[in-house]
């Protein structure tokens, strides 16, 4: 159905765009962080691994 593709498409489209932003606002805090490199590592590594999933 034409209508549901659509919707899948622009739901794809929406979590893609949070997660990215959640990604990059985690990197420019671990950037401005001098410690605790492990929290950081594990929090985009759970972001990546929601994403593939």
């Amino acid at each position: 159905m034409p209508m549901e593709q659509e919707t899948i498409g622009l739901l794809i489209g929406g979590f893609s765009l949070v997660i990215g932003q959640m990604v990059l606002v985690t990197l420019f805090l671990w950037i401005k962080s001098n410690g605790n490199s492990v929290a950081f590592a594990s929090v985009i590594s759970r972001f990546v691994l929601s994403t593939i999933a």
